[in-house]
């Protein structure tokens, strides 16, 4: 066990190799859910999804914490935070101290740690508190993993299940475990319950609930249950989880796949709570949740690396001829994560959200040319991220796009829609593909169409 004053270094440490990265921090929000959660730094509305439900109350509030700190980078300031929190936590769980920089530093360098950590989202700092739940019941502190759960649960609400895995079974036949246990819980909750319930609204709670799992679970969650094949799936799981850690590449395999055998020889010390964090949560992401999200797999790439915790190269399960190849594999791993991420988080700190570059050109259309109506999926939250004033619309087909352009008392003088439309565009519709690649913005676009309405 750590002392409280090596972990207040062991963080300064973690951290300071952290903050550089804010200067890859992405020109725009990266997805919907980032858009979500930049409105709600000026107006939390669930209704009006700023953010979305579950409404992650702690996160933003955090975000709101450090904006007079950090400015329009307080997301990332947080994520930063929270990887080196979690880089510390691992150190601290570890057999040695080598080991535990092994899996800090690993951890640090992981594609989707770098990426993530950038972003608007609530993963990484509602990780924490679940790790902390988590080590704090390998330590038996029933009190200590209650209050962190009930505070995870105010980042993100969606932790619930795993949460109430680990609890139960951390506390299992413990009757004084499953009292100090749910009194540390209720002092979390109470922290940030009442008054998200007060904003909020139980009735409006329970409504947005409702539809966020009916999207979810139909038609643009990409779950198993949403229309995406079930046989494709485990494929499509393990294709994620190799280029959230590199894996994908075959020189950091090789890397990595000394270090599995390694873990693997310690596998009998990893523990209960170690496989109800990763068996429950794997089949959660492989059934319940959209694969291509790298975030997704943080929780698994945690868990690998705790699992590195529990190798020491100097124990006597591992002979004098297996120590250095083991050490070897080790910074091998290290430098060719690194050397994998950082220009992952170049790409995406100079290429704007493909959604940021339709709505950039709307603006300039609208300039140029006269009023706009900007239709798509996530496209029209970006205007409203930056205050456009332009006409926009939250459509996924061109039929509804025609539908919507007929019952207009007046109809604009431009229409500019995102290949994310599903159907056919109209025929004197104009594909643009070259206005983001005259700006450097790359290839990696969102194709958009141009047209006047009415035009045949």
């Amino acid at each position: 066990m750590k002392t409280c004053h090596s972990c207040l270094k062991v963080f300064a440490v973690c951290l300071a190799i952290c903050l550089p990265r804010l200067w890859l921090l992405p020109p725009t929000a990266v997805d919907f859910d980032a858009v979500d959660f930049e409105l709600a730094l000026d107006d939390y509305d669930l209704s009006r999804l700023s953010p979305h439900f579950p409404g992650y109350p702690l996160y933003v509030l955090a975000g709101r914490l450090l904006r007079p700190l950090a400015g329009s980078a307080s997301y990332g300031l947080l994520g930063l935070l929270a990887s080196a929190g979690l880089a510390t936590c691992l150190h601290g769980t570890a057999r040695d101290s080598q080991s535990g920089w092994a899996a800090a530093l690993l951890w640090l360098a992981l594609p989707a740690v770098w990426l993530e950590s950038l972003t608007a989202h609530a993963d990484l700092p509602a990780l924490l508190f679940l790790a902390g739940a988590w080590w704090a019941l390998e330590r038996e502190q029933p009190l200590a993993a209650g209050l962190a759960a009930g505070v995870a649960l105010g980042f993100r609400l969606s932790a619930l299940p795993l949460l109430a895995v680990l609890l139960g079974a951390g506390t299992l036949g413990r009757p004084r475990g499953w009292l100090h246990a749910g009194l540390g819980l209720g002092v979390g909750l109470l922290l940030w319950l009442p008054w998200f319930l007060v904003q909020v609204g139980p009735a409006e709670f329970l409504a947005q609930g409702q539809a966020f799992s009916a999207g979810h679970f139909g038609d643009w969650g990409q779950t198993a249950f949403s229309g995406v094949g079930l046989v494709h799936r485990p494929g499509a799981f393990l294709a994620g989880l190799a280029s959230a850690s590199g894996w994908n590449q075959p020189w950091v395999l090789a890397a990595g796949l000394v270090l599995l055998a390694a873990v693997a020889r310690r596998g009998a010390q990893l523990g209960t709570l170690w496989r109800l964090w990763t068996l429950p949560y794997s089949l959660w992401l492989l059934f319940g949740q959209n694969l291509s999200r790298g975030r997704h797999y943080l929780p698994l790439l945690l868990a690998g690396c705790w699992a590195l915790t529990q190798v020491s190269a100097d124990q006597p399960a591992f002979s004098a001829r297996q120590k250095w190849p083991l050490r070897g594999a080790l910074l091998a791993l290290l430098l060719l994560t690194t050397l994998l991420s950082v220009p992952r988080a170049v790409r995406q700190a100079y290429l704007p959200a493909p959604a940021a570059q339709a709505a950039r050109l709307a603006a300039e259309v609208e300039r140029r040319l006269g009023p706009v109506l900007l239709a798509g999926d996530a496209v029209p939250r970006y205007a409203d991220l930056h205050g456009a004033r332009m006409l926009r619309r939250r459509l996924r087909s061109f039929g509804a796009l025609q539908t919507y352009l007929a019952g207009l008392w007046q109809a604009p003088s431009w229409v500019v829609a995102s290949s994310e439309l599903s159907g056919s565009p109209p025929a004197s519709a104009s594909l643009l593909q070259r206005f983001a690649q005259d700006r450097g913005w790359g290839s990696e676009t969102l194709s958009v169409f141009l047209w006047r309405p009415g035009e045949p």
